[in-house]
Order: structure tokens, then sequence, then C-alpha cells
């Protein structure tokens, strides 16, 4: 499900710098929404007033997480290398992308990395940890990530995690988690993707969701928040975009289902208005 998983290099390699530079983009999102209420510096899209309590508005910013990474490619992700201006970090990385409102950002990274090997026989392990500072026009905090790739008789599986320290007791972590099997002379692949915020040394927020895009463009993003699992399909119909969501509370074994119409105006103001 997702995307696929890139070949074996000694170090962490195109695509999986790609994957490493998506975690820092929404790990930063997370560090620059708190205390504000929102994934992006920007207005979430708007769920039209109805007398239903609607359920769109809370998880709509953790959905977007997930259009930007099936979208990474669209959004114009870009990194390039600079000479560090800090004697104390050896290497300096711009990241720049296009947020989801259209407009240029960037992250500015300083760190410095260590790297661990281990082969034997029919396994091996390799580990890549940088740490350092992550720099925006709105914060700068420490950060400290970790690369990891093990490989044993024709099963892979490749993990990343990235700690954001907002605060002496409050801190982002952001993880992804990918498993390459081959069944039957097939390859079978997995993905996961979990992000926790933890803000004066308790848990505000945790949820984690996985995601696949079928056939006809239509993309199913599964989410399991506070004890409930979301399920979005988005898809096209006479030229239109329509977002299903479907709820399935744990607790009460309660289902429900809405149907939304997706417009998107001059200014690139999303409006989702329920239609049943």
């Amino acid at each position: 499900m997702g995307c696929a998983l890139a070949n074996s290099s000694s170090n962490v390699n195109h695509k999986e710098e790609s994957i490493t530079q998506t975690q820092f983009v929404l790990a930063s999102k997370l560090a620059s929404s708190i205390g504000t209420g929102s994934f992006a510096k920007r207005a979430i899209p708007q769920v039209e007033e109805t007398p239903v309590q609607d359920p769109l508005a809370e998880v709509m910013p953790m959905f977007e997480q997930a259009d930007f990474i099936i979208n990474q490619g669209k959004n114009s992700l870009t990194s390039k290398k600079e000479t560090s201006d800090l004697e104390e970090y050896e290497n300096k990385e711009v990241i720049g992308f296009k947020d989801v409102d259209g407009t240029d950002k960037e992250l500015t990274l300083y760190y410095n990395v260590t790297f661990n090997e281990e082969v034997e026989e029919d396994e091996s392990e390799k580990e890549e940890t940088r740490k350092g500072i992550i720099k925006s026009d709105s914060f700068e905090y420490p950060f400290i990530s970790k690369d990891e790739i093990e490989e044993e008789q024709g099963e892979k599986e490749t993990s990343y995690e990235i700690t954001i320290q907002t605060g002496v007791d409050s801190f982002i972590t952001s993880e992804q988690s990918f498993e390459e099997e081959v069944k039957n002379g097939k390859t079978v692949k997995e993905e996961k993707y979990s992000y926790t915020v933890v803000t004066n040394g308790k848990v505000s927020k945790e949820y984690s969701y996985e995601f696949e895009t079928g056939k006809d463009n239509v993309t199913e993003i599964e989410l399991e928040y506070n004890g409930v699992e979301y399920e979005m399909t988005s898809f096209i119909k006479e030229n239109q975009e329509y977002l299903k969501l479907e709820i399935e509370n744990d607790a009460t074994d309660e289902e429900t289902s809405y149907l939304y119409l997706k417009t998107v105006d001059e200014n690139n103001n999303v409006t989702y208005t329920l239609v049943k």
C-alpha cells in the first residue's frame, strides 16, 4: 500500500531522503501549530454550518498531512546542501516545499551525523542518526532523527523517527515504518505513520494512519484518533470532487458516514459542504 520502498544503499538514498524530508516538513508543521489549533499556518478548510455537529473539522488537519505525503512530488519538495555557517554543526540543509495553500516555504536544518552498520550472514542493519536544530520563519527547536534499515532473507523493514523538542517537557515525535516482504514471488508492502505530541510531560495528541490509492484515482485514507477509526475516500463524480467520511467508534460500536462536496475558490480557499 502507498509508496514503494527504495533500493538499498550504504546511506540514505534519494528516495529515502525524500521520505525523511517529508517527515521533517510534517513534524515542523505540528511544531508551528502548537497553541494555534491549526496544522499549518493557514486557514483550515471551512465546513459549512449545519444543524448536525460536523466531525470533519477536528480531523481535517490530520487528513491534510496524508494528502501532503500522497502528493509530495506535486508539492515540489526540494533540498539543497549548503556550507554550514554554525561552527558546532557540520551540515546545513535547506528544504523547500509548497504548502497546502500553494505558498513557498523553507526549513533550515543544522546537524551532525553518525552512522552505524552491522552485517551478518543473512541479515544487515543500518542506522543513521542526526542531531541538530530545525529553523523556520516562526521557530527554532532542537531535534534528533534516526533512520533504520533492516534486511533479512527477502524481507526489508525501514523506519524513520524524528523528535523535535518544543519545550522542557514538550516534544513532537513523528514515526514512519515500511515493511517489504516477498510472498509467493510477489512483493507485499505496508506503511504506517504515527504522530505524538507531548505538552508539559503529558500526551496532548496521538494518532496514526495509513493510506492507499486505488483504481480511477480513488484515494482511501484510514486514521485512528482518540479510539475512533476514520476512513476518508476521495473521488470525482460528474467533474466534482467528493469526500466520503466513515466513522467507527470502538467504544460504542457505532458507525456513521457523511458525504461532502469539496470546492476551491479563486484564492485557493477550500470549503466542504455536507451533502448527507
